[in-house]
């Protein structure tokens, strides 16, 4: 799904089982981080920001990586690509146990 403000990307990941977002800090209505702070599970996080500041905060929220814009290919590339191996680990301890 996409969404134009924190508050219905809220909603869905209320509703629906969600794998990966991305996610912009500055929106209307509420940040990316506090939309961070009301999740109980969240799901894995690539923060897509134009700020650098934010991004100490964000991995208090172990975010899978944090992208500046505008973000280059090859950058997201290997973001996603983390993302994947977080999934596949998560995968691996599952059966594991």
């Amino acid at each position: 799904a996409g969404c134009t403000s924190a508050l219905k990307a809220n909603e869905i990941l209320g509703r629906e089982q969600v794998d990966l977002l991305f996610l912009d800090i500055e929106m209307p209505e509420m940040s990316g981080i506090e939309l961070l702070n009301t999740l109980k599970n969240p799901p894995q996080v690539i923060i897509v920001s134009s700020k650098g500041k934010y991004a100490v905060d964000s991995y208090e929220h172990d975010v899978t990586d944090y992208l500046l814009k505008p973000v280059d290919y090859g950058r997201l590339y290997r973001a996603v690509s983390k993302a994947i191996k977080r999934f596949e680990q998560m995968s691996a301890e599952q059966i594991g146990k």
